[in-house]
């Protein structure tokens, strides 16, 4: 119950502060076109495909006027529910899915077409493999190519949108950058930075919050600060990727 107070202290905290952004709003900023609201906008991302993004998550954020964007490892959520705990523990999903009465930690393929018919549900890879530069092409087909078609059957609509999983250095790759530049329209990463008007749509950097994070801990991971310490590992990956990631310097 905790959690809950602190997640829903936190979309207050946020609702006031930020415009909810929604799909057509950042489509303008990032073809150079201005923001029209005074406020700033917020785009909310939930990574692993939980099944509390649909029973708890998603029913805040609209209660509150927020459009979520889920990205959802669809082997995982494919598996049979008693084989669902430990798959999470070998892939290091975190999770507090309490398991003893049911032992799901994914959502059902039926709550994720449920979710996608109301929010944004993109690609978090197959079986939430990070895609460091020892994968194989195989690998990295069946994880990006693969797993994107098999959620566009699940949800019956496109996937244009993917986020990478894990956020160290080692967990990208150039080979990984040129099929997700191809494959998708949104490509997001979690390296702490402001999205500006003429931004890389394949570069969109996420800063990291926590459900149990207080409102004075959010603010202050949204002030600035963390975008300045960041700077140094996007400068490097975009070296790393290349091509138009270097817009997110």
């Amino acid at each position: 119950m905790l959690r809950l107070l602190l997640r829903r202290s936190q979309l207050r905290f946020l609702s006031r502060h930020f415009v909810p952004a929604v799909r057509a709003d950042i489509d303008r900023l990032l073809d150079g076109g201005g923001w029209p609201h005074s406020k700033p906008g917020l785009v909310l991302t939930f990574d692993d495909g939980l099944r509390s993004h649909h029973e708890l998550v998603a029913p805040l954020l609209e209660k509150h006027g927020f459009q979520g964007w889920f990205f959802v490892p669809v082997g995982l959520v494919d598996l049979p529910a008693e084989r669902q705990p430990a798959a999470a523990q070998r892939q290091l999903v975190p999770h507090c899915c309490d398991t003893s009465a049911d032992p799901r930690i994914f959502m059902t393929p039926a709550q994720v077409r449920d979710l996608a018919s109301r929010h944004i549900v993109g690609c978090h890879t197959s079986m939430h493999v990070r895609l460091a530069s020892s994968i194989t092409a195989e690998t990295l087909s069946t994880e990006i190519l693969e797993a994107r078609g098999s959620l566009e059957r699940m949800t019956d609509r496109p996937v244009e949108a993917f986020a990478w999983v894990g956020g160290e250095e080692p967990s990208y790759s150039q080979a990984a950058a040129a099929l997700l530049r191809h494959g998708f329209r949104y490509v997001f990463r979690t390296n702490t930075r402001t999205i500006d008007a003429g931004a890389s749509p394949h570069a969109l950097d996420r800063t990291h919050l926590e459900a149990w994070f207080p409102p004075s801990l959010v603010r202050f991971q949204l002030c600035g600060a963390m975008d300045l310490m960041y700077a140094p590992k996007r400068a490097r990956l975009a070296r790393l990727l290349g091509d138009d990631t270097a817009a997110a310097l």
